[in-house]
């Protein structure tokens, strides 16, 4: 068995508040609560509109509709809890109400100890650190800072950037704790000790909320963001929104606030050439380049003239202006990378699976934040579980659906507390407490836990008899890594060519030499069929009464046998071994059955090439082969094969999962035909957004089989809706792909020609399904690729397009 492991990581809880964002007060509140939480700077602060402003985007290149708004923020973010700014703003989310708060259930205020509500305060921080570290160090000058505006209508920006206490009832300990604690030094701000504060540096109550937490911003490629100035007004409430968003997912952007610009532009300038400066000495691959991002709020007219006078510098390649604010809330195209929150640890351990007879099982301790002095319920911090499988079995679920919005399905036999549970794409969040500080987990087969999530979408699936042979295939080969003992045509033609013999069997020496011939010496051939029982050595011994050669195995010889033709018995012809005896192999279990093991070759090698040959490593890949799905209305559906993907992106972080669904087929020039490809059609219509693979073990396609799949690839390539992933992405594999040894873009390179010239997209680190599908139906299909086919439909629409007004 293949090495399972769990990574535990403890994070704080993620809020997402919806606010309106014309609303100071609305987001003024949420801006002073996050103050007070562990990590709250995180928390982002998502939008809510009865009608999209104009204003939103100043070029109108997006027509995003308020649900689509939300939709995207929730998404990216995939909060744990969210707060409603007013009640009734979550009303239209899908999201689990117990998870949807007011307020006042965040904060716990004075003489009200005995309620706990979810999340973690910074009280218990302040306390830690005064405990520990302040309370004898007194006398050490420090650079924390409590920030206070000299101009009162500047207090909400003050506390955007620095952090703002409530000064509502019940809750004005936290400021008097923050000033017991650290004495901190007390700043009036304005534009001269904003400018000072920039460039001298300073620990504000956002810092000392985010002490004890590792944050991992990465960007494009990997590597960090490029740091950013945000022009705004500091009066805006939407300016206070986009600048608190923008710097929870990015780890360098600094507010530049339009009144101040006069007395600031001399550090702007400067921070623009540091960045500069900065990038010129590091390692990273792409450089470092400071970008002025004006708000939405500033008039376009005035943005060059801001622009030269407060922030351009004398340097070629500096002078970055963007006047757009980025879309995080549309997240990823097919094949352009999206923002992703940066990623928060405490703490975290590994904890490897122990073998059981009902399969791995995971005992985990949950990990709490060390600074907490007494006990607090359920959600006030999160631990975060993300399976790995290091080697490349495949046989048990490690990756699984993401769905922030409701409760996973019960995979693991947790308790029945499931609302505990979320599925996302860092991994599985549950908020364990002191009384709930140890689970075991069975991890699922890969079957069982596709299965199960049918169930919990109302869909009754049943494994097939074709799906039992493959899985059957894959098991028997120890996993997915062993299914390459038959990944080449040479080697299924001939066990397909001895399934059809009388006796399933062939000549020891044959089948040796046609196995070493077709596979080279590499033990993933005959050594590797033999010793995971894939063929059985056996006799065949002629019977004197019909002349016939049965098989039998070793097990069941005897003085005595029995002919497997006529049925009689006779003397095993100890005295005439050499003539009347050979060694064979056979075939066994699944291999026996006929038409390519009922097309579970085609099946599991299709399965193989999709879970691992883009890169090493850990394995992300839970699937099922052979599944009749009903559904509510009674409609009956087939899929060869359904998997889980998860890719990962350039800097190693999870990306959501991909949920994809299969037709394999054997050889044939006719192999995909209309009902096939209807009925893939119908599933993609099922599940939105999921990726529809066709694969055969034949290198070609016939013309017919191209116009088909094509038509539905096509319609694939259409967006679900306006912002959202392509509806249906059609990956085609043939046995180019399916019979390949190694890594799929060192197949294509070896391939030549088109696969050669397009095996340099740079997508192969991550295996993104859908930068696959686009490659493949360039090379299989003959349409081109998606981006030139989208600037198309752009300058030319279809007429259906055009005449609704798109």
């Amino acid at each position: 068995m293949a090495r399972i492991e769990a990574e535990v990581r403890l994070r704080p809880v993620r809020f997402a508040f919806l606010v309106r964002p014309d609303d100071m007060a609305q987001v003024s509140r949420a801006i002073r609560i996050n103050t007070c939480l562990w990590g709250g700077r995180h928390n982002p602060l998502v939008p809510v509109f009865d009608e999209t402003p104009e204003w939103w985007d100043r070029h109108g290149v997006f027509s995003d509709s308020p649900q689509r708004i939300v939709d995207g923020y929730l998404d990216l973010f995939e909060p744990d809890f969210i707060v409603e700014g007013e009640p009734g703003l979550a009303a239209n989310l899908d999201f689990d109400p117990h998870r949807v708060l007011a307020p006042d259930a965040v904060l716990v205020r004075e003489g009200d100890a005995s309620r706990i509500g979810p999340g973690l305060s910074v009280f218990d921080i302040y306390r830690d650190l005064h405990r520990r570290v302040f309370q004898f160090a007194r006398r050490r000058e420090h650079h924390i800072v409590v920030v206070e505006p000299k101009d009162p209508q500047f207090a909400d920006f003050c506390a955007a950037v620095f952090g703002g206490f409530p000064d509502e009832d019940g809750l004005g300990y936290f400021a008097r704790g923050f000033n017991d604690a650290f004495e901190p030094r007390k700043v009036a701000l304005d534009g001269n000790s904003l400018a000072e504060l920039y460039h001298d540096g300073c620990e504000s109550a956002f810092d000392i909320a985010n002490a004890t937490l590792k944050v991992e911003a990465r960007g494009r490629m990997g590597i960090g963001y490029d740091p950013v100035v945000f022009v705004m007004n500091p009066v805006e409430a939407r300016d206070l929104l986009d600048f608190w968003n923008l710097r929870a997912l990015r780890d360098a952007v600094v507010a530049a606030p339009l009144p101040w610009l006069a007395e600031m532009s001399a550090n702007f300038r400067q921070f623009i050439l540091d960045s500069l400066l900065e990038a010129d000495g590091a390692s990273d691959p792409l450089p470092h380049r400071a970008t002025v991002m004006f708000s939405r709020s500033v008039d376009s007219g005035r943005i060059d003239d801001l622009h030269r006078e407060h922030f351009r510098v004398e340097r070629d390649g500096a002078n970055l202006v963007q006047d757009w604010y980025p879309p995080i809330w549309r997240g990823a195209s097919d094949f352009v990378a999206s923002d992703r929150p940066p990623r928060l640890t405490a703490k975290r351990v590994n904890v490897e699976c122990s073998s059981s007879d009902d399969g791995p099982q995971l005992q985990l301790e949950f990990l709490q934040p060390d600074f907490v002095g007494e006990h607090r319920g359920d959600g006030s911090w999160a631990n975060v579980v993300q399976i790995r499988e290091w080697g490349f079995d495949n046989l048990f679920a490690t990756t699984f659906p993401c769905d922030h919005r409701r409760p996973m399905p019960p995979y693991f036999h947790m308790p029945s507390l499931s609302r505990r549970y979320l599925s996302t794409t860092e991994g599985i969040v549950t908020f364990p407490n002191v009384f709930r500080s140890r689970e075991q987990w069975s991890i699922p087969d890969c079957t069982t836990a596709i299965l199960e999530w049918f169930k919990s979408k109302g869909v009754r699936a049943e494994r097939s008899d074709a799906g039992r042979a493959a899985t059957q295939i894959v098991k028997t080969l120890g996993g997915l890594m062993g299914v390459a003992a038959v990944s080449s045509e040479k080697v299924v033609e001939f066990l397909n060519n001895m399934s059809r013999r009388p006796s399933r069997s062939a000549h020891h020496h044959e089948f040796k030499n046609r196995m070493q011939k077709a596979r080279g010496n590499d033990r993933l051939g005959f050594e590797w069929l033999v010793d995971h029982g894939a063929v059985e050595l056996g006799l065949e011994v002629k019977c004197p009464h019909c002349s016939s050669r049965g098989w039998h195995p070793l097990n069941r010889l005897s003085n005595q046998v029995e002919c497997t033709l006529c049925l009689r018995p006779f003397k095993f012809p100890a005295a005439d071994i050499e003539k009347s005896t050979d060694w064979a192999f056979r075939l066994a279990g699944p291999f026996v059955l006929p038409n390519y093991a009922n097309g579970g070759y085609a099946t599991a090698l299709a399965i193989r090439c999709l879970a691992g040959m883009f890169d090493v490593g850990d394995r992300r890949t839970t699937w099922s082969a052979g599944l009749d799905l009903h559904f509510p209305d009674e409609q009956h559906l087939e899929a060869d094969f359904t998997l889980w993907h998860q890719a990962t992106s350039y800097s190693n972080r999870s990306v959501p999962v991909e949920l994809m669904f299969g037709e394999a087929k054997s050889f044939g020039r006719e192999s995909f035909l209309d009902e096939d490809v209807d009925r893939m059609r119908r599933l993609a219509e099922r599940f939105p957004g999921a990726v529809m693979v066709f694969a055969t073990m034949k290198n070609e396609l016939s013309s017919d089989e191209v116009v088909r799949i094509a038509t539905l690839a096509e319609w694939g390539r259409e967006r679900i809706a306006v912002g959202k992933a392509t509806r249906a992405p059609v990956i085609v594999l043939t046995g180019v792909e399916l019979f390949m040894g190694g890594l799929l873009h060192e197949g294509w390179l070896a391939k030549g020609g088109l696969h050669a010239k397009l095996s340099n997209s740079g997508f192969w680190r991550t295996g993104d399904m859908r930068r696959l599908a686009d490659l493949t139906q360039q090379i299989y299909l003959g349409l081109p690729s998606y981006g030139k086919w989208s600037r198309e439909r752009i300058d030319n629409p279809p007429a259906a397009a055009r005449d609704a007004g798109d």
